[in-house]
């Protein structure tokens, strides 16, 4: 096929894969399939379908197969272990959307998931770290990091889906950004994984977010752990999968610094409070803003400006040396923490809370 053949299929059906989503989305938000119901830690007000999720990423995973294919491209057997693991974990997701799972099942599965990723996709093999450079990981230690990434990211990313548009929405800027960042690097298999995934959220974001006629859809555990374990799959797989140079480790992990430390200070005040972590709460700040009146778009546009911002600092890790990495992700990670605890305080000072004796 030639270039200008397949560059009108790709832009085909990238246009099919968003009206596609968007119908289905649709379809499914207006006959409530999977209606989850409210509850007390809920932030929605009526019952709304979360099917959207085993939607879009089956439609995803088909179109960025069916786009390697239709290009005639060169594809390492890894990239279709990723896409196939990711699925795995979109499954597991639906299940539990669906009957719901007891807590150890479910992070049961998560682990062997992930462990398959890392041993079949590839694991941390080095990282850049202040005074020592790039310094390579003992094969132990290289296996458990990437796999308490792939779990830990995946569950940031399922916990922060708690407000229409807000996770499709950053997934959004996430996928386009990864796709210039491949195109840069010369991963043109990677890319087409960014592009398709934010075609596929551009078609489920307007209706994730809803209207007053609209009851809107979300993308459930299967959409969160889906997106979670391919984002962060990438993470690896564009470390080790050799096509142009290798993508920084610390690529997607940076993009998504707004999300990661908004659980970081979550969990780690809750456990500091001595409160079980897994169990439902409303403290993570997406969920205090909302709280305080901000309205859900006005949060979700909050959170994806802030990933837009540090989308654009995993833009310019492409051209800083390997050693220096750790500078950007040290200083915009205090800058990251200190803005979120700045909010939450000045919101507790609103409310007229102490923050001596907060929790």
């Amino acid at each position: 096929m030639s270039a200008n053949m397949f560059f009108f299929v790709f832009g085909a059906v990238m246009l099919v894969v968003g009206l596609i989503v968007w119908r289905a989305s649709r379809v499914a938000a207006q006959r409530l399939l999977l209606s989850n119901p409210v509850l007390a830690r809920s932030s929605h007000a009526r019952p709304t379908s979360r099917a959207g999720g085993i939607i879009f990423i089956t439609i995803i995973l088909l179109a960025i197969v069916g786009l390697w294919q239709i290009g005639d491209l060169v594809v390492d057997p890894r990239w279709y272990h990723l896409l196939l693991l990711s699925g795995a974990a979109a499954l597991m997701g639906f299940v539990d959307d669906v009957a719901g799972l007891a807590v150890w099942i479910k992070l049961a599965g998560q682990v062997i998931i992930a462990g398959l990723m890392v041993m079949l996709v590839g694991s941390v093999n080095s990282l850049s770290l202040p005074l020592l450079g790039e310094a390579e990981l003992l094969p132990a230690v290289s296996f458990v990091l990437s796999l308490l990434w792939i779990v830990g990211f995946a569950n940031a990313f399922n916990f922060m889906d708690g407000l229409n548009g807000m996770a499709a929405g950053v997934g959004l800027v996430a996928g386009l950004a990864l796709a210039l960042g491949a195109i840069f690097m010369g991963h043109i298999v990677l890319a087409i994984i960014g592009l398709v995934l934010a075609a596929g959220l551009y078609g489920f974001l307007p209706v994730n977010v809803g209207s007053k006629e609209d009851p809107g859809i979300f993308m459930g555990d299967a959409g969160s752990l889906g997106l979670g374990y391919l984002l962060g799959g990438v993470a690896l797989a564009g470390q080790n999968i050799s096509q142009g140079s290798p993508l920084p480790i610390y690529f997607i992990p940076l993009m998504f610094l707004p999300f990661l430390v908004d659980v970081a200070l979550t969990m780690g005040g809750r456990l500091l409070r001595g409160e079980a972590v897994y169990r439902p709460h409303k403290q993570h700040l997406y969920q205090i803003l909302q709280q305080a009146g901000w309205s859900h778009g006005r949060v979700s546009f909050f959170y994806g400006l802030a990933v837009t911002l540090c989308a654009a600092a995993a833009m310019a890790l492409l051209r800083l040396s390997p050693s220096l990495h750790w500078v950007l992700v040290v200083g915009l990670g205090v800058v990251v923490v200190g803005t979120m605890i700045l909010v939450k305080r000045r919101l507790e000072v609103d409310k007229g809370v102490d923050p001596k004796t907060r929790g």
